[in-house]
């Protein structure tokens, strides 16, 4: 299969959209304006109000709270807005003062609604705003799907696909081997997205927190960077070595720890740098390639140990949720004192070892770097 990735800016902020599988294809009996070309565009779901008409004090907060929890959602993406209803069982009004709203304040061009979602006009003769607005049948869109996505017409215009949208984050602190996404085949697969910035940064994709927003696991939508010596499906694991990397190839299996990570709903966005075979020793003293730095001090210090990759990556980046290392003889703990971060060896034989590149069978144990003890012990519950 062909695998095709656009990569734009929006708002001075870059942005990748992997386009070889739609996330959704809406379809309707008419013409909506969206081209071959692709466009922003932010997918909204609304409840039914008790005051049976859904108007701005109902919309700006929700809006409000989308742009406050999310860093992927922009203005940009307010160009074309599809309102859908949270229970599709339900049908109710969206008052005309809601799309002066959506156009004063977010300078919205186009809406979409649902078809279960009705213009209350006060009069026949009142006259819309400016917006190009449009209807659809429910379809493909689940209860809650909200957030940013890129949208492109087939055919005649009468079928859009949605594809899912990345926010791209500069590894200025040269902690990540690489920035991955998942090809979402239903097979667990990751691809690495090999871009980087015009100073040589590894470019780290991160997924829109609002896709998860209605999901009940634990870790739904917590970003995680990878320590890389774990297999991860689809990806190298280079295990701090270029000889191993070129000998051990493509990984065709997930390590265990990583996938109980995933079904519990955490997303993984890039492996981190360690030290050759995640022996013990300074990253700087081993002679590691463009080693990682520590947010700390001067700018120019090490985090200390094989898990400095990830243990920098988490002291630098506040939009990770978390990092995974490893712990044999002190490389989460040393680390994790290093950088003030959260981090400790759990008991060994606790955490499912296969799958991983182990030191000492005997020591090794999988081993996690938070910024907040909520947080730490949060991950841990549910690893």
């Amino acid at each position: 299969m062909l695998y095709v990735l656009l990569q734009y800016d929006l708002d001075d902020i870059q942005y990748f959209t992997p386009y070889h599988q739609s996330s959704c294809t809406l379809r309707t009996a008419t013409t909506l304006p969206i081209g071959e070309t692709f466009t922003p565009i932010v997918v909204i779901p609304v409840s039914k109000p008790d005051e049976g008409i859904f108007t701005p004090q109902h919309l700006r907060p929700l809006i409000e709270s989308y742009l406050q929890q999310d860093d992927v959602l922009t203005q940009s993406f307010f160009n074309t807005v599809l309102l859908h209803p949270e229970d599709r069982s339900t049908k109710f009004d969206i008052d005309i003062s809601a799309l002066v709203y959506l156009m004063r304040e977010m300078d919205a061009k186009i809406l979409i609604l649902d078809e279960s979602l009705k213009i209350n006009l006060p009069s026949p003769r009142t006259v819309l705003p400016s917006l190009s607005v449009h209807t659809v049948p429910s379809g493909c869109l689940s209860d809650k799907t909200a957030g940013p996505y890129l949208a492109r017409s087939q055919l005649f215009g009468n079928e859009i696909d949605l594809f899912p949208v990345y926010r791209l984050y500069a590894d200025y602190y040269r902690t990540f081997v690489s920035g991955v996404y998942p090809l979402n085949d239903g097979l667990g697969t990751y691809r690495v997205l090999g871009k980087v910035d015009e100073f040589g940064n590894q470019m780290i994709p991160v997924p829109s927190r609002l896709y998860t927003i209605d999901s009940e696991k634990p870790l739904a939508g917590e970003r995680v960077g990878v320590k890389d010596i774990y297999y991860i499906k689809g990806l190298p694991t280079t295990a701090g070595s270029r000889t191993y990397t070129a000998w051990r190839g493509t990984a065709n299996t997930t390590a265990s720890s990583m996938v109980k990570l995933q079904n519990e709903g955490a997303e993984i966005v890039g492996k981190a740098k360690t030290v050759a075979y995640a022996s013990s020793g300074m990253v700087v003293s081993l002679g590691l390639v463009r080693y990682p730095f520590s947010p700390r001090g001067d700018l120019y210090q090490s985090c200390g140990s094989s898990s400095s990759g990830p243990a920098c990556a988490m002291a630098a980046y506040h939009w990770l949720d978390f990092t995974v290392g490893s712990d044999t003889a002190g490389s989460v703990r040393g680390p994790a004192a290093v950088a003030g971060l959260y981090g400790n060896k759990p008991t060994q034989g606790i955490i499912n070892l296969d799958g991983l590149v182990q030191v000492l069978k005997w020591t090794d144990t999988p081993g996690i770097f938070t910024r907040s003890p909520a947080k730490f012990k949060k991950i841990l519950d549910a690893w």
